[in-house]
């Protein structure tokens, strides 16, 4: 070819050349491609990538700076593609930061949220993963009592599964166990089992906890009774002689613990 083409608007001559849609030249408002018969066609690249405020595109298609709009049906969704990236997959929206980034949420210029690299949100500025929440759970789970020392205690499966909230490294689980029947049971504790999680093998996971005992062979005789959570256990201890326990007997808790 040779030459540049100078104000001039490339014609449907050949097959391959295409041309806009109308009279007027590239510049200036936007054009549709024609695919030369008057029909407007999408545009389709075999190879290479195309750069858009950019002459060294690095990716299929390569955004720099400026903003990417798409609509639908009324609906806009509007983001500035600097480092980050934007992937839609049917109704679902992802934003994505590259590898050892983060993600920010500002109110008008101060930081609200912030999503870490490394899992975890943090708040109003602050940038430290020690003081990120990574973690919010709500869920079941079935619990068991056991004498200290010997013997055993049957739990009703009436009012399980108990139920947890954990947040962050905090667990909270609560539930009423009602006894259905007991053997010989001996010892002055009782262990409420099988807990969601492990609690933390420190010192700091020590902790006291809330329980009401119903007992069922005195009318409306409620007592309230303490307990305790002890470092790496997966049971919390009640303060209760095991020996005096008796079948309807029902124990209302609540413990919170970290792990």
């Amino acid at each position: 070819m040779g030459s540049t083409l100078t104000n001039t608007q490339p014609k449907d001559t050949y097959k391959s050349l295409l041309k806009t849609s109308d009279s007027t030249e590239l510049s200036g408002t936007a054009k549709y491609v024609s695919d030369g018969n008057g029909n407007d066609s999408a545009l389709a690249l075999s190879t290479g990538n195309i750069g858009i405020g950019t002459t060294s595109p690095a990716e299929k298609l390569h955004i720099e700076g400026g903003n990417i709009k798409s609509s639908n049906s009324g609906n806009t969704i509007s983001t500035n593609l600097s480092n980050d990236g934007v992937y839609a997959s049917g109704t679902d929206l992802y934003l994505l930061a590259p590898a050892g980034k983060f993600l920010a949420l500002y109110a008008g210029n101060t930081e609200r949220l912030r999503v870490l690299a490394d899992g975890g949100l943090t708040f109003n500025g602050d940038t430290s993963a020690n003081n990120a929440l990574s973690d919010y759970e709500i869920g079941t789970w079935t619990g068991t009592l056991t004498p200290s020392t010997s013997g055993s205690i049957t739990v009703s499966a009436g009012t399980q599964p108990f139920g947890y909230t954990k947040i962050g490294r905090q667990v909270t689980v609560s539930g009423l166990a009602v006894v259905s029947s007991v053997s010989s049971p001996v010892g002055l504790r009782i262990r409420l089992g099988n807990l969601p999680f492990t609690v933390a093998n420190s010192t700091a996971a020590r902790a006291g906890g809330a329980v009401t005992f119903f007992d069922s062979s005195a009318s409306y005789a409620f007592t309230a009774v303490n307990g305790y959570v002890e470092p790496n256990l997966t049971y919390v201890l009640i303060n209760f002689d095991s020996s005096t326990l008796g079948a309807n007997d029902e124990f209302a808790f609540t413990f919170t613990y970290f792990v």
